[in-house]
């Protein structure tokens, strides 16, 4: 019905219709920090994970298959403390306007 009206008022316009998304946050407390198995530069200090490991990670976990990440959103990994070994993960996913994919993560 609507392609035929739009076509009658701008034959040159392409009808799409998607489901909305929105944007859902989800959050890992205690992730190690420096990976499971911590690497050190030249000085002989710790490395932190970069987000291309994170997301490598990520893409290993089982729920991976459950979510996609928000438009060009990475995985942020922030330190519980200066002498912490461990930290918190953040990422968004694409999600429903119901945070429907959130829901499936949770549960």
């Amino acid at each position: 019905m609507f392609r035929s009206i739009l076509a009658n008022i701008a034959p040159l316009t392409d009808l799409k219709v998607e489901v909305p998304t929105s944007k859902s946050s989800v959050k890992i407390n205690d992730f190690p920090f420096f990976g499971l198995v911590p690497t050190c530069n030249d000085k002989g200090q710790l490395v932190a994970l970069t987000e291309e490991q994170l997301m490598g990670i990520l893409a290993k976990a089982q729920f991976a298959k459950d979510f996609t990440y928000y438009k060009n959103s990475k995985p942020h990994l922030t330190r519980n403390s200066v002498k912490s070994d461990s930290g918190t993960l953040w990422f968004d996913i694409e999600d429903s306007c119901a945070g429907l994919q959130m829901q499936n993560l949770v549960n």
